[in-house]
C-alpha cells in the first residue's frame, strides 16, 4: 500500500465516523511508513482532540517530536481543529521546539534531483512537485509502467524548506533558479540530446512551470504540462504582455 492509499483509507473511515479503526489503522501504519510520522501523530491528534481527548492529542505531537520529526509551526497553529490546544502549556513547548528546528533545519535545505524512468526514451518529462512535498515522494505519483517505460523523468526538489521532508516554490526567483540548477544536473546526468522535452509541474509546481514556459525562461523545453495548477493570475498576465508586446515597448516599460 502507498502512502496515498492509507490516507484516502483513513479519509473513508473518519467520514463514515469510524474513528477508532482509523486510529487503529495510523497506529499500525507507524512502522511501514516511518519517515510519515508526523502526518500520522498530526492526524491522530486532530480525531483525539475533536473527540475532546486533549491529553492523547497532545501525546501523539510528543510522540513525533521523540522520532525526530517536526512540523513547520504555522501547520499547527493555524490548524482550527488543534485550536483548543493552542493554550496548553505543553502545546505551547511543541510549538516552540518546531520553531527552533525549522529555522535551523532552513538553512542548510538545497535544491536535489530524483531520476526515473527510460533512458533511451525519446521523450523526457521534468515534473516540479506541488507545495508540501519531495522529489521522492512525487516520483511516485509518476511510477505508474506506462510512464517509466516510455519516459524518462527528472523530478527537481525545491530549496525551499517548508516542513518535514516539505519543500515550496514560494519565492518564484528561488525557483526559477533550482530549477535550472537541477536541469543542469540533469543533462550532466543523462543525455537528452535529440529528446523532445516537457517541463511539467502541479498545483504550485504547476504554476511554476507554467510561468518558466511562457517567458521562455526554459528555452530547452517544447511544450508544459500543468496539472491543477495553483495559479498566480496577476503574474501570468504580466507576463503573457510582456510576451505580447513590441520589443521596443517592452523597453520603455521596463525602463
Amino acid at each position: 500500500m502507498r502512502f496515498a492509499d492509507l490516507q484516502n483509507r483513513v479519509i473513508e473511515l473518519v467520514e463514515r465516523k469510524e474513528t477508532e479503526e482509523a486510529l487503529r489503522v495510523m497506529e499500525e501504519s507507524k512502522e511501514k511508513f516511518p519517515h510519515k510520522r508526523d502526518r500520522l501523530g498530526h492526524w491522530k491528534a486532530n480525531i483525539y482532540v475533536m473527540e475532546g481527548k486533549h491529553e492523547e492529542g497532545v501525546a501523539e505531537l510528543k510522540e513525533v517530536l521523540k522520532h525526530g520529526l517536526w512540523w513547520n509551526p504555522e501547520i499547527l497553529t493555524s490548524d482550527s481543529e488543534l485550536s483548543p490546544l493552542q493554550t496548553h502549556p505543553e502545546f505551547k513547548s511543541i510549538v516552540s521546539q518546531c520553531r527552533t528546528i525549522f529555522e535551523n533545519t532552513k538553512a542548510s535545505a538545497h535544491a536535489e534531483l530524483t531520476i526515473q524512468g527510460h533512458s533511451e526514451a525519446g521523450t523526457v518529462i521534468f515534473p516540479l512537485h506541488w507545495k508540501g512535498s519531495n522529489a521522492k515522494d512525487f516520483s511516485e505519483q509518476w511510477s505508474d509502467e506506462n510512464l517509466v517505460t516510455k519516459y524518462l523523468m527528472g523530478f527537481p526538489q525545491s530549496s525551499q524548506l517548508f516542513s518535514y521532508q516539505c519543500y515550496a516554490w514560494d519565492d518564484v526567483a528561488v525557483a526559477y533558479h533550482d530549477v535550472r540548477k537541477t536541469y543542469c544536473e540533469f543533462t550532466q546526468r543523462v543525455d537528452v540530446s535529440d529528446k523532445k522535452q516537457i517541463l511539467a509541474g502541479a498545483s504550485q509546481g504547476g504554476s511554476i512551470a507554467t510561468q518558466m514556459s511562457l517567458s521562455n525562461d526554459m528555452e530547452e523545453f517544447n511544450f508544459f504540462i500543468a496539472l491543477a495548477p495553483a495559479f498566480d493570475l496577476q503574474s501570468l498576465k504580466e507576463i503573457l504582455q510582456n510576451q505580447l508586446s513590441p520589443p521596443c515597448e517592452r523597453l520603455h516599460h521596463n525602463g
